[in-house]
């Protein structure tokens, strides 16, 4: 993957435009065939039935990737922008030296991609999907945790989009 994203890394102008480049997710149960070579084997697991390879959080969070807009991306040759966003979760690559500090409040898996995610989007990076590059998850069993943990993390959540909507105001 790695020379897959240099190749696409000079069609941006990274000095004028805060870019963040959208690898599209996917997960599958990795003994039910194993991680696609290239996109062309990925499409073929896609149509494949049963289907073994599915979008990133297809059941438990739909809308969390939807902004990839899968449709485009299957058919896709070259990058493409997209909205950010909302509820967006994508993985991204950005560059080194516009990457906003990581808040350390994000803690454990409640929220933290789509929080920081969506501070990219408050300081109006730009979103584009990478037409041939892709990773792949393998699930694994959830963690539960304590309902009290779980307020607490919402809590956090809550103040942190307050204050990026705070931020959003300004820009």
């Amino acid at each position: 993957a790695y020379q897959l994203i240099k190749k696409h890394i000079h069609q941006f102008n990274w000095n004028v435009t805060r870019t963040a480049l959208v690898t599209p997710a996917f997960e599958t149960n990795l003994t039910e065939g194993g991680v696609p070579d290239n996109k062309r084997h990925l499409l073929q697991r896609l149509n494949h039935k049963p289907k073994t390879i599915h979008t990133f959080s297809f059941s438990r969070c739909p809308q969390c990737h939807r902004n990839t807009n899968w449709a485009h991306f299957m058919n896709a040759t070259k990058a493409y922008k997209i909205k950010g966003g909302g509820s967006f979760e994508p993985y991204v690559v950005l560059q080194r030296k516009t990457i906003p500090v990581y808040d350390e409040r994000l803690i454990a898996r409640h929220m933290n991609k789509i929080l920081y995610d969506y501070e990219l989007f408050v300081l109006q990076y730009a979103f584009y999907v990478l037409p041939d590059v892709f990773i792949v998850h393998e699930p694994h069993e959830r963690i539960i945790q304590p309902y009290t943990e779980h307020i607490c993390l919402n809590q956090i959540g809550q103040l942190i989009k307050k204050e990026l909507l705070a931020k959003k105001k300004k820009n």
